[in-house]
């Protein structure tokens, strides 16, 4: 149902089960600005990029603007800051699928409201995989840089060790 006034679709189905990997005519809908086939081409490219885990060949200009023009994110001077913006660090990029959720106020907004729930659909089904794979990356840089400051320091990790050790020990 779209409430006219605002161009909003109210209790907008979602994909319910369906395989998202295979998009079937018919289930986009043409607007002013993009073909149903277009948006189809954005889903399979979303996809192809979650899945390779935000590689940035991955990363097609078709989806960049998407993204900026449908999806509520600001466009970063292009597509090369875009990514560098969301993409480079993992922090960033738990912000940018935190974007994708069910609620936000861009998913229902008509005519994309097809393609931009079936992307919040397929962030779905990678958020976990990718939030856990970023929480990795960001231990592990930190820890590599607490490492590099104990060294630049003259710090040895394997005293620190042995120092906690005897600590424990005096408990």
């Amino acid at each position: 149902m779209v409430d006219k006034k605002v161009g909003i679709v109210v209790n907008a189905p979602l994909s319910n089960g369906r395989d998202l990997r295979t998009v079937k005519r018919g289930e986009m809908i043409d607007s002013q600005f993009m073909t149903a086939r277009e948006k189809e081409k954005v889903l399979k490219q979303w996809i192809s990029f979650i899945e390779n885990d935000f590689r940035k060949e991955k990363f097609s200009t078709r989806l960049y603007n998407h993204l900026h023009l449908h999806c509520a994110f600001i466009a970063h001077y292009g597509r090369d800051g875009f990514y560098s913006t969301f993409f480079v660090n993992p922090q960033d990029t738990i912000v940018f699928l935190k974007h994708f959720n069910k609620e936000a106020f861009w998913v229902k907004m008509f005519p994309y409201v097809d393609i931009n729930s079936a992307m919040v659909d397929i962030a779905d089904l990678h958020r976990e995989r990718i939030t856990n794979a970023c929480l990795k990356s960001i231990k592990e840089k930190e820890l590599d840089f607490a490492l590099s400051l104990l060294a630049k320091h003259g710090i040895s990790y394997k005293c620190l060790n042995l120092k906690r050790e005897i600590k424990e020990q005096q408990k």
